[in-house]
């Protein structure tokens, strides 16, 4: 009888154990990181020609405007670009070919705006903290008397950066 007893509680206790939910659970986590390099990206939008176009004239002019450009539409639109991440800063600079000086050649942000000489640097932002979208560059140029004739030209450059 004491081994029938023996038995039956070494089964009953198997049976416990088995019968007995596990009640233990694991997690565990890692982290995750990515490091996103900031972008830029601007295109131009000419108003008309290519180009910033004057049409000539006998000297002296003042104040001539790109033939292409009027109030509300400007002679060139920097237009920062969707996949730009980060706002920018957008500057202006110039190089004059000719006899006419880097000082003649004038920009705007706004049709009847002050008019400001392009230098060879890029300088102070013309616009600041601006995101995706397009900004307005209206130009002129200033042929004094006794500029020679000729073509006269300026490249200009445009730049957004973070």
């Amino acid at each position: 009888m004491k081994k029938l007893i023996i038995s039956l509680a070494a089964v009953a206790v198997l049976i416990g154990v088995t019968a007995v939910p596990v009640m233990a659970a694991e997690e565990e986590s890692v982290g995750a990181s990515v490091t996103v390099n900031a972008v830029v990206s601007i295109s131009l939008t000419d108003a008309g020609d290519t180009g910033i176009n004057f049409t000539g004239g006998v000297p002296p002019i003042t104040g001539q405007g790109d033939e292409d450009q009027s109030d509300g539409t400007p002679a060139i639109a920097v237009v920062v670009e969707p996949e730009t991440n980060v706002e920018v800063d957008i500057f202006i600079k110039g190089t004059a070919t000719g006899d006419l000086a880097l000082a003649n050649w004038k920009y705007s942000t706004t049709f009847a705006g002050t008019k400001t000489s392009i230098t060879d640097t890029y300088g102070t932002a013309v616009y600041t903290d601006k995101g995706v979208g397009s900004y307005a560059f209206y130009h002129w140029v200033d042929v004094p008397a006794g500029t020679p004739s000729g073509s006269q030209g300026c490249t200009v450059y445009y730049k957004a950066e973070s």
